[in-house]
């Protein structure tokens, strides 16, 4: 993604997702402290018992304590509207582990977050045609049953070349070629 997002950027900026590691998980009255670990700092995670996020989500560093903003989900962007200071972030969670979009959220808002960390939920012109977890196919579908919203592709009528190994060409046979 680091390096989809230079391209996209312009080489302007470069967005990530960076992995974090379950450090340990603390029991707390009717809750589980999830401590994930960031180099020097840390990410604590209050859950309840359902799963569901129980607390304000602290982002501790050597230079003091910050509040995570939200939460990136395949819906969009939940706003935890921590107390202050607010680190301006989000964590994804997904059945690939949990991510910091870094250092912009709107990476764990984008496409690919939407495709391939969440499987393409939410989108309706999508259907998921393979997935061997690396690798994710879609299809595009037209949901609206009007076979003008779906751009068409036309080729030229003119001979396409192949270039072999040997830098020698060859006809493409008519086969492919388009219907005059």
């Amino acid at each position: 993604f680091s390096a989809m997002s230079k391209i996209g950027h312009g080489g302007e900026k470069i967005n990530s997702f960076i992995p974090l590691t379950l450090a340990k998980q603390v029991p707390k009255d009717n809750i589980t402290i999830m401590a994930y670990q960031l180099g020097t700092n840390s990410i604590y995670v209050p859950v309840d018992q359902n799963g569901g996020i129980a607390g304000d989500i602290k982002f501790i560093t050597p230079q003091g304590t910050a509040y995570m903003k939200g939460i990136c989900t395949a819906e969009g962007f939940i706003d935890l509207s921590p107390p202050e200071p607010v680190f301006d972030a989000c964590l994804l969670f997904s059945p690939f582990g949990v991510f910091l979009p870094y250092p912009e959220m709107e990476a764990g808002l984008s496409n690919f977050a939407k495709l391939y960390l969440f499987d393409g939920v939410g989108e309706p012109f999508l259907e998921k045609v393979y997935d061997n977890t690396e690798i994710k196919i879609f299809k595009v579908i037209d949901v609206s049953g009007d076979t003008d919203t779906i751009p068409q592709i036309e080729i030229d009528d003119e001979i396409i070349e192949v270039v072999d190994e040997t830098n020698e060409t060859d006809n493409v046979t008519s086969e492919y070629l388009a219907e005059e």
